[in-house]
């Protein structure tokens, strides 16, 4: 069941909140579960074994006084573990259970404010795509080590642009100029694909307005 992630006393480890993003690895008995919680929490970020029906709460940046601030959507790869932090505004990367480095989305050109992390991907060669909102909206491409690489998309209503983006998937290709990126924006009602180039592939707009 739910809980109130506002109550202190329900604020320690194993003990899960009220779900804002999951993120999956393995299969049948090797299944684990990266789950985040919504709010201020210390114990936000858990990495559960549903077999073995055991969760281990992960360290906001190490720290474990410390409290992750309003988690969003989270990513994993192989031993690499990722998770958004819009009330910070940067994500968190965790290596095998451990904090590995934090990094910051830069501010939202023309605004004055920073992108808020909203969802991320987890590319083959350990770089990140985050897809951000808030102030401004955009699509980004990060580094292994957390520096910006490029701006796939930005604000915008228009295709090729992206509106509160909620979600972001990654299809990696042979070469890279084959890899895509599904991203859903505009409160769920179009899907547009893009290339690490970001170049835009077109959208899936909402069924109701698709044309036979």
């Amino acid at each position: 069941a739910w809980r109130d992630d506002a109550v202190e006393e329900l604020d320690r480890p194993a003990r899960i909140g009220r779900p804002v993003g999951i993120a999956t690895t393995g299969v049948e008995t090797d299944l684990r579960l990266l789950v985040a919680s919504a709010g201020e929490r210390r114990h936000a970020l858990h990495w559960v074994d549903p077999v073995e029906r055991t969760a281990l709460s992960m360290r906001p940046l190490g720290d474990p006084n410390e409290r992750f601030r309003r988690l969003a959507g989270v990513a994993l790869d192989g031993a690499l573990a990722a998770a958004c932090e819009v009330g910070a505004q940067r994500v968190q990367v965790f290596r095998s259970g451990e904090f590995h480095f934090a990094f910051r989305c830069p501010p939202a050109p023309g605004t004055g404010s920073s992108f808020e992390p909203r969802a991320i991907a987890i590319l083959p060669d350990a770089r990140f795509v985050v897809a951000c909102g808030g102030g401004a909206s955009g699509v980004l491409l990060f580094r292994g080590d957390g520096m910006l690489e490029r701006v796939l998309a930005h604000d915008g209503l228009e295709d090729g642009c992206v509106f509160e983006p909620s979600a972001v998937a990654v299809e990696p290709g042979r070469l890279e100029a084959e890899t895509r990126i599904a991203v859903i924006d505009r409160d769920g009602a179009r899907v547009q694909l893009f290339g690490l180039d970001g170049r835009a592939f077109g959208a899936f707009l909402d069924p109701s307005e698709a044309r036979v």
